[in-house]
């Protein structure tokens, strides 16, 4: 199935949701929106970078992953990657669509995994 990877996720009231990170200043831990070196606005989660992240990031479930496995998921993530419009198989977007609400919140994952339906 064909998948348009540059889809921007949206929160509840419908505007995108933006990447944060989180910083240590002295005894707190504030979250700080992440900057776009390119365009300099704040960086919004796509479907590309949630997907990139969810099979490229290790789950508790990942230990003693095989290395075909592994090789199979860095060359999935390398080509996903790349945005835009992809081919998925249905075992690469079950893959994907299993992990995402493992990594993510529901709005988020929700989101994610309606888009990876087909």
């Amino acid at each position: 199935m064909k998948v348009d990877l540059n889809q921007t996720l949206i929160n509840l009231e419908g505007k995108p949701i933006l990447v944060t990170e989180k910083k240590v200043i002295g005894n707190m831990v504030i979250e700080i929106e992440v900057i776009d070196e390119t365009t300099k606005k704040p960086e919004e989660w796509t479907l590309r970078k949630a997907v990139v992240h969810a099979i490229s990031n290790p789950l508790e479930e990942d230990k003693g992953i095989t290395t075909d496995k592994a090789i199979m998921r860095w060359k999935l993530a390398v080509r996903l990657h790349l945005g835009g419009e992809q081919e998925l198989t249905p075992e690469e977007a079950t893959e994907i669509r299993n992990r995402l609400p493992k990594c993510f919140g529901v709005i988020l994952a929700g989101q994610a995994c309606e888009m990876l339906k087909g």
